[in-house]
């Protein structure tokens, strides 16, 4: 089995190592874990992972590395240099390309580069993932793995990567915003807000089946909802006037801008947030 290291230990670095450690992917024992703040190492403790206080400990022997830092911390890359011999390199940060990752490590390395969303910690994540030209395809099909044992993960050409930020990795806030706004008008209705965030949920729930399941179009799932006339459109005719569809492309192609920024502020050394 393949000895993994994870380079940073927050929350979806927690949830990768579960994940792995629940599909049977890796032993605990095969796993090693890193962070500069010893007390984000505490939580693994029951997990029968090791757990190092020192990077060069694990990295040079270690068949995978995640990488689990924020885009602003990659600079911290440059510490691994000399440090490896072999070894894929798995980078989870927004922005932060193939490319970059191997000019950090000081030479060309196999990298894989996956985006994935917070739903990965309770199993129903959606990552999508690109490699550079020396990932083998043996690592290539450990990571999807990975991150399928947490969901659902799709590859994508590199110059995607950018783009898709918008379609899965920072789409949850958008579905939360959504539901939010919905159980706040049923809250002014007098609807209990516990139980409009079950309907509302499984209304989210249902709609995705549908989507998936049904083999309806988009256009034709819409339109078997609404009738002439009738409450649902209704609410659709608020939404297109109010240019709602318009609304969600922008900010995604906002998304997608600040996911360009945060690639070209690394180069600079001067990036300043996450996704």
């Amino acid at each position: 089995m393949p000895k993994v290291g994870f380079y940073g230990a927050g929350k979806m670095a927690f949830a990768i190592v579960n994940n792995l450690l629940s599909a049977g992917l890796c032993l605990p024992e095969e796993v090693a874990v890193y962070d500069k703040f010893p007390p984000a190492l505490e939580k693994y403790a029951h997990l029968g992972v090791r757990i190092c206080r020192d990077f060069s400990s694990f990295v040079p022997l270690a068949e995978y590395v995640f990488i689990c830092i924020k885009p602003q911390d990659y600079s911290a890359l440059q510490e691994l240099r000399g440090h490896f011999e072999t070894g894929t390199f798995v980078s989870i940060a927004a922005g932060i390309s193939t490319q970059q990752v191997c000019s950090l490590l000081g030479q060309t390395v196999p990298v894989v580069r996956v985006m994935p969303n917070t739903p990965l910690t309770l199993g129903e994540g959606a990552a999508a993932f690109c490699a550079n030209e020396v990932v083998s395809q043996e690592a290539l099909s450990f990571v999807k793995r990975v991150f399928e044992s947490g969901g659902v993960a799709m590859q994508l050409p590199e110059e995607q990567m950018n783009a898709v930020i918008s379609v899965n990795g920072s789409s949850p806030a958008y579905v939360y915003l959504f539901a939010k706004s919905a159980v706040e008008y049923a809250a002014q209705t007098g609807i209990d807000p516990d139980i409009a965030l079950q309907l509302f949920c499984q209304v989210l729930i249902g709609s995705a089946e549908m989507m998936l399941r049904s083999g309806q179009t988009l256009q034709e799932l819409i339109e078997a909802v609404s009738s002439k006339g009738g409450t649902t459109l209704a609410a659709l005719q608020v939404l297109y006037d109010g240019g709602f569809e318009t609304l969600v492309k922008q900010a995604m192609a906002a998304c997608t801008e600040r996911a360009e920024e945060l690639a070209q502020q690394q180069k600079t050394g001067a990036v300043g947030g996450t996704r």
